[in-house]
């Protein structure tokens, strides 16, 4: 027989303590803490979970207080005042608070909802269910931590951080990112068509088609080095580097994220670095096109001195054939020492050793007798040589007449060169007068050749021609000029020229001067021309190259003069302090055993021992500067005779010491 059912009284028992049970188990095991406590704010009722956190039992924590299980007695009194406010205020409230872990004695977070209502009795209670939200807290922590010290970074740092939303167009940026560009924070739009307005309108397109191979995946990163504007309209250089940082589910590029910083310093000095690196090739190209040309200049006149040397030892040459080799060999050697004494003069302006003179010359005397030299040259091509003169307010002035006489010969030299007909002018005023000072300009034009535009600036630099067919057309160092511009600088002045190809040039010099309006020529007795008999005297002659010593020795007979000749200093000073006194002594510099310098010392110092007759001591050197005739000077020397010897010098030397 089937079971009998159940009264309906006992299936409605059974069914509520079931209900009861399985609310009880629920009570019990919910994680969440959920307790009833009293106006006092006594645990009247309490689940496992929060048992456990104070380490005890449910029916333990009735009718005692949080600080009964080790709370602290300042928190249980805040957990106490909050349930009296909540219960006063009868509204259900949510609270973040914090609790004591019995157990690990750790302090847990904790979200409450907190809700006041009233026993059947009437009495006051509050329900409290709190969910621990610890983890979630230390989570969010650990982002805030992350998200300041990633703040902290991005501030620190030296690069402008940009992030694009590509799907909104958005960026965001750093502090850094509008501090390079010269705004503040909300002075840009925050979207990538600002960004891109910023870019140089030159760089922009070339910016976007790198941006562009990024999100399709062409290329992983973006970098690119390109300039931008800055507030004040100021170009910056920057580097620029990305990459994207999420895409969908297609591939599409959804967010890049990248970086700029400012390298306009370094780019600069890249510039600097690759210009003076091109100059330096320049330079050493020109310096090698230089010594080219100088071969070609040296063995020109020195194949004339050797070439007609060799045709005056043939014995079927006549006397007037011997004077033409014998003149085209001294012309040779004068074109020779031009050469040499314009690289000696670049030489000494570059190292700062050329000291200028200063003292009053005659200008239009110092113009005519430059342009004397020349006369035949143009005449000999067909040109026209004028001189004119212009705004001048004295006829001396004061300045160093040699130097400009160089300048002024060198831009002459030139105009006639390129000049095949026509005229060539030379002109002389004075510019910018003031006062006691004024600057004068000389300035050369001829209807030559020309010069092109972007060739111009080249010319007054050492090495350079304007063109190299030049110089194998028309010969020449590219020296001069230089030295031109480098001799006008010293003078306080300056250079120029204007030119076209093929109608002519005009060179100028302006170069600082003051005109000497009241000067007097002095009146002195005129020096007659000395003779052969009007030289005498015993002479001593220290050269240790035996070349050298048959030249002086004809150079001394021609004038009808003897000498006796040594070739070593210790053999000078044998011979001056052996008894003999010399009127004059010619004593080389560079000789074995004892230089020039340190003999004349040792010769200066036994004639005050003695108290001899002092000789006269001329310096024999190929030492060209200043610095050279103040160490022959300070060595007891009386005077400076610069190799190679030219006749009218060594006249000049000998009637100064030995006239009668």
């Amino acid at each position: 027989m089937p079971d009998p059912k159940p009264p309906p009284e006992t299936n409605a028992v059974s069914s509520t303590e079931h209900k009861l049970a399985l609310l009880q188990a629920v009570f019990d095991e919910i994680p969440d803490v959920i307790v009833l406590k009293d106006a006092r704010g006594d645990f009247l009722l309490c689940n496992q979970t929060v048992a456990r956190l104070y380490g005890t039992t449910p029916d333990a924590m009735v009718g005692k207080h949080d600080d009964d299980f080790g709370v602290p007695k300042e928190a249980a009194d805040g957990f106490r005042d909050n349930v009296l406010g909540i219960m006063a205020r009868g509204q259900t409230e949510v609270v973040f608070e914090d609790s004591l872990d019995a157990v690990t004695n750790e302090w847990r977070h904790y979200k409450s909802i907190k809700r006041p209502f009233k026993d059947p009795h009437g009495n006051n209670q509050i329900l409290v269910i709190a969910h621990d939200i610890t983890d979630v807290v230390k989570a969010q922590q650990k982002v805030a931590a992350s998200e300041r010290r990633l703040r902290d970074v991005m501030a620190a740092t030296q690069e402008g951080i940009w992030d694009w939303h590509v799907a909104t167009g958005r960026v965001s940026h750093n502090d850094q990112w509008y501090r390079l560009l010269g705004f503040s924070e909300g002075e840009i739009a925050d979207n990538v068509e600002a960004f891109s307005a910023h870019v140089h309108p030159q760089d922009r397109q070339m910016v976007w088609e790198r941006i562009q191979r990024l999100l399709t995946g062409t290329e992983s990163n973006y970098h690119s080095e390109h300039r931008m504007v800055q507030k004040d309209g100021t170009v910056i250089w920057v580097q620029d580097r990305g990459r994207v940082a999420e895409r969908d589910a297609q591939g599409q590029a959804m967010r890049v994220v990248g970086a700029y910083a400012n390298i306009t310093e370094r780019r600069q000095h890249q510039v600097e670095l690759e210009q003076a690196l091109s100059t330096a090739q320049e330079a050493t190209q020109a310096k090698s096109n230089f010594l080219a040309t100088m071969s070609h200049e040296l063995r020109t006149p020195l194949n004339g001195i050797l070439g007609m040397a060799q045709m005056l030892q043939m014995p079927q040459v006549d006397e007037e054939a011997r004077r033409d080799y014998a003149r085209t060999i001294v012309t040779s050697g004068q074109s020779l020492l031009r050469l040499l004494n314009d690289i000696l003069d670049l030489s000494k302006v570059e190292a700062g050793r050329l000291e200028l003179d200063h003292s009053v010359f005659d200008l239009k005397q110092l113009v005519a007798d430059t342009t004397l030299a020349f006369e035949d040259l143009a005449r000999s091509k067909g040109l026209t040589l004028e001189t004119r003169f212009c705004h001048l307010r004295s006829s001396h002035y004061l300045g160093d007449p040699m130097r400009l006489r160089q300048m002024v010969s060198n831009y002459l030299g030139n105009a006639i060169k390129f000049t095949p007909q026509g005229k060539v002018v030379l002109e002389v005023g004075e510019v910018s007068p003031d006062g006691k000072t004024s600057q004068l300009e000389f300035s050369v034009s001829d209807s030559g050749i020309g010069i092109a535009v972007e060739k111009q600036a080249l010319l007054f630099k050492p090495f350079i021609q304007a063109d190299s067919s030049t110089t194998r057309e028309f010969g020449g160092t590219g020296l001069g000029l230089s030295i031109v511009a480098r001799l006008a600088e010293l003078m306080h002045g300056q250079v120029g020229l204007e030119s076209s190809v093929g109608i002519g040039s005009r060179f100028w010099f302006r170069v600082a001067t003051e005109p000497q309006a009241n000067f007097q020529k002095p009146v002195g007795t005129p020096v007659k021309p000395v003779g052969s008999g009007a030289l005498a005297g015993r002479i001593l002659v220290a050269e240790d190259n035996p070349v050298n010593r048959l030249v002086a020795k004809a150079l001394l007979e021609s004038q009808g003069l003897q000498a006796d000749f040594v070739e070593d200093g210790r053999a000078a000073v044998d011979a001056a302090t052996g008894g003999v006194a010399y009127d004059l002594i010619l004593m080389d510099i560079q000789m074995p055993v004892m230089d020039g310098q340190q003999a004349t010392r040792c010769i200066r110092e036994w004639e005050t021992q003695h108290g001899a007759k002092r000789s006269a001591i001329v310096a024999l050197t190929a030492g060209a500067f200043e610095d050279d005739k103040q160490r022959c000077a300070e060595a007891g020397m009386d005077d400076f005779l610069a190799k190679p010897i030219e006749l009218p010098s060594l006249i000049a030397q000998l009637s100064r010491w030995l006239a009668s």
